[in-house]
């Protein structure tokens, strides 16, 4: 019944009838969206494509990459040995050892590579708890685009230290390289086939550039 009292004829209506109400052409209206809290968002294709998503996800990414220090290994070696009873293993200076260390590098994205800086011996007449004096360099170059932080040091993250757990190395400029030199006090292994790494770590103690490994 309607309000005055009148009433309310329906009428059917046939399939070509309801078909005639359509529109031909669908148009689509894009609104904002609004929370809970009633704050608009403008519309972003990027949430709708996820082509698009990614590629602005990836920007961001190498945004924030671009900023972090970077090294790469220009030269190493050779070791120079202060004790006739140390000798350094030929041919292992410069070596890449990525494959076995994929691991770590994988975990740290920022760590690019893992070299050999060299390998040394201990030869028979070394007695245990005597320190033998062994020096070898490293020449690395900032590949960044920013300088390293002032925090930037060299620090031990595996294996024994041999009396070198840290050094500090300070700011470099983009394209700089600098040499920095390991001062060693080896001594009688406690294991065959040890190694020790080293690693550049930022001021808030994140890895990057080269895996430096002694054996």
């Amino acid at each position: 019944m309607a309000e005055d009292g009148s009433e309310m004829n329906f009428q059917a209506l046939e399939a070509e009838d309801l078909q005639s109400l359509a529109s031909t052409e669908n148009q689509w209206i894009i609104v904002d969206f609004e929370d809970e809290e009633g704050n608009v968002e403008e519309h972003n294709p990027e949430r709708e494509d996820p082509q698009l998503l990614e590629e602005a996800m990836e920007e961001e990414k190498e945004e924030k990459e671009a900023g972090k220090p970077r090294a790469m290994l220009l030269g190493c070696g050779p070791v120079l040995l202060g004790n006739e009873l140390l000798a350094e293993v030929q041919g292992f200076a410069g070596l890449d050892l990525a494959e076995l260390c994929q691991s770590c590098l994988d975990a740290f994205p920022a760590v690019t590579s893992a070299v050999c800086v060299g390998r040394v011996a201990v030869l028979q007449g070394a007695e245990q708890g005597h320190y033998l004096p062994a020096l070898t360099s490293v020449i690395v170059q900032n590949s960044g685009q920013e300088s390293w932080p002032e925090g930037t040091s060299l620090r031990i993250v595996a294996g024994d230290p041999y009396g070198f757990d840290a050094m500090p190395i300070g700011a470099l400029l983009p394209g700089h390289a600098a040499e920095i030199t390991l001062d060693l006090a080896l001594h009688i292994p406690s294991a065959t086939g040890c190694r020790s790494c080293w690693v550049l770590v930022d001021s808030q103690g994140e890895p990057f550039g080269p895996l430096l490994a002694l054996e």
